[in-house]
């Protein structure tokens, strides 16, 4: 089961990956066939590897904060206005990350790293922490957030990947940079907005 759901993450990864290179948006009514050549190349051999297994060879389980992402992006690919990944999810990840990357590579005392595991005796109150976030969160209406934080209990509970720690089902490097460029993206793109409003007023206000 562990191997089984890892490949099909992995699958979610180079699909998504294949279908950005092919720019499946250009096919039109011909998408389908994109999906069909990137399903084929998935699954082509590489040495004695497959190319799937490959990748999840290189960059072991991707965490559900990564799956989210590409699982939004997957499945609104071929739509006009691709939604994009809510701030609060964003900004969650990177705060998260800044509490746990720092403290685990030893900057300071506590290893929050350790929580993850069942056994130790804060497991509980992060648990407990996560689950009051995502509550709040779907009642707040951050579906993004409350997703993520939700079905990483959910498979770290049913143990679909090998890693037995919590941390490892929430956050992955791919999760943080991706994370990170979507808010620098989305505040530059706010101030060139400001900027252009700006200038087209003072365009307007000069005529």
């Amino acid at each position: 089961m562990n191997t089984f759901f890892s490949l099909m993450t992995h699958g979610l990864l180079l699909m998504t990956i294949l279908l950005m290179l092919l720019q499946v948006r250009r096919w039109k009514q011909y998408w389908p066939w994109a999906y069909l050549v990137s399903a084929v190349i998935i699954v082509l051999p590489i040495s004695d590897w497959l190319l799937i297994e490959f990748s999840r060879g290189l960059f072991t389980d991707l965490s559900l904060a990564s799956i989210v992402m590409l699982a939004m992006y997957l499945f609104s690919i071929l739509k006009p206005q691709r939604p994009r990944n809510q701030l609060s999810f964003n900004l969650a990840i990177i705060l998260f990350a800044i509490l746990l990357y720092p403290a685990s590579m030893g900057l300071g005392m506590f290893d929050p790293y350790a929580m993850g595991f069942a056994s130790h005796v804060y497991y509980d109150y992060l648990v407990i922490t996560i689950a009051v976030i995502g509550i709040a969160s779907a009642y707040l209406g951050h579906w993004q957030l409350a997703l993520w934080l939700t079905l990483a209990c959910l498979a770290h509970g049913l143990h679909l990947f090998e890693s037995s720690n919590l941390w490892n089902y929430l956050l992955d490097p791919f999760a943080v940079i991706a994370g990170l460029v979507s808010l620098i993206s989305a505040a530059s793109q706010k101030v060139f907005s400001k900027f252009t409003n700006g200038n087209d007023r003072s365009v307007q206000s000069n005529a």
